[in-house]
């Protein structure tokens, strides 16, 4: 009776080791989903930079197309900012972000904005910056296409730097 009450007393010991791996599981788990969430958000700060700078460079098209219009060469310096830069707003918003810098670097429309999601203990990963990811993109006018030989197939540079998908334009 002795050895049976001895092995009976073991019975159950499985479950704490058990619970302590399921306990790290979990843990692991919701640290998994924070950094997908950052990189997440990431990703969508990114494609609304794309769009950003792709709608400002499109904007500097029109701009060229238009003084091309008149026969005049229009120089980077006359270039409407404001015009731009309020077209590459409307782009961020479209994709949740707000435009933080727009510049332009001659032709070149440069880009930075900041994602409006916000994702809470995340501590310090690449993948944000604070509690709000940010992206930066650089787009051309002359990787358009020629506009009907207008504008000439010169360029050099790719139409959209920094990576992410393709922009969301709608």
């Amino acid at each position: 009776m002795n050895a049976r009450a001895g092995v009976r007393g073991e019975d159950g010991q499985i479950i704490p080791p058990l619970l302590v791996i399921l306990l790290l599981c979990l843990a692991f788990g919701f640290m998994m989903l924070q950094v997908g969430l950052a990189a997440d958000y990431k990703s969508r700060s990114q494609t609304a930079a794309d769009a950003a700078a792709l709608a400002g460079a499109i904007e500097v098209k029109r701009e060229i197309i238009a003084a091309y219009a008149m026969d005049h060469q229009l120089q980077p310096e006359e270039i409407q900012m404001g015009l731009v830069c309020a077209q590459a707003a409307i782009y961020a918003a479209r994709n949740r972000a707000v435009i933080t810098d727009c510049q332009h670097d001659q032709y070149d429309i440069k880009v930075k904005v900041r994602g409006n999601d916000q994702l809470q203990g995340v501590g310090d990963t690449q993948q944000l910056s604070g509690d709000h990811a940010e992206a930066k993109a650089r787009a051309t006018p002359w990787s358009f296409g020629s506009g009907g030989g207008i504008l000439g197939a010169g360029g050099g540079s790719l139409p959209v730097g920094g990576g992410g998908g393709g922009p969301l334009m709608g």
